[in-house]
C-alpha cells in the first residue's frame, strides 16, 4: 500500500530532520537511508524520497492520516504539496531496468525496490557494490550466488 509506505517514510524522514536539527551547531552531517522500499522508480513514495515533495493530488500515495507525528515532513505548502528537507539523491542510477529483486513462481517479479539515499550535502559517493548481470539472476532470486530474494547493496562515501 503506497499510503502506508509514504507513511513510514514520513516518520524516518522526520526523524533524520530532528537529529540533523540537533548537529545544527556542528559541521553538517551527511545523511544515509538505505533498505526495502517495496517501490519502484516512478511511484509515489520513490518519488518523495528523490523529489522531497508529493502532491496531494496522488491518489495512490497520499496517506490517509496526515497527523503523523510532529507534522515536520508534512508541512503542505501553498500549492497543496507535502515535502521533507534532506535534499536525497539515489546513490545507484534511477533506472527502471536495474534488478535489486527478482522472484519466480505464481507472483514473480523482476524490478527495483532496494535503495541507498544520501543527502547531497555533506556526503559523497565514492563506490557501489555492482548490481548482478542478468546471468546470475535469469533464474530468479534466491539461488546459489544470492541467497535471498533481494541482491546486497553497498557504498563506501567520502564526508564533505
Amino acid at each position: 500500500n503506497p499510503d502506508k509506505q509514504v507513511a513510514q517514510l514520513t516518520v524516518a524522514l522526520e526523524a533524520l530532520e530532528a537529529i540533523r536539527r540537533e548537529q545544527q551547531g556542528a559541521s553538517p552531517h551527511g545523511v544515509i537511508l538505505a533498505g526495502d522500499f517495496n517501490s519502484q522508480p516512478g511511484a509515489g513514495p520513490f518519488n518523495f524520497c528523490q523529489d522531497g515533495e508529493l502532491s496531494v493530488q496522488d491518489p495512490d500515495a497520499l496517506p490517509k492520516e496526515l497527523h503523523l507525528g510532529r507534522g515536520l515532513c508534512y508541512s503542505r505548502g501553498p500549492d497543496g504539496k507535502f515535502r521533507h528537507h534532506l535534499d536525497l539523491a539515489s546513490t545507484y542510477p534511477v533506472d527502471n531496468t536495474l534488478v535489486t529483486t527478482r522472484t519466480g513462481g505464481d507472483d514473480a517479479f523482476e524490478g527495483n525496490l532496494d535503495y541507498i539515499w544520501h543527502t547531497r550535502q555533506g556526503l559523497r559517493p565514492l563506490a557501489r557494490l555492482p548490481l548482478p548481470r542478468p546471468d546470475q539472476v535469469a533464474q530468479g532470486l534466491p539461488n546459489r550466488d544470492f541467497p535471498s530474494d533481494h541482491v546486497p547493496l553497498g557504498a563506501y562515501f567520502a564526508l564533505e
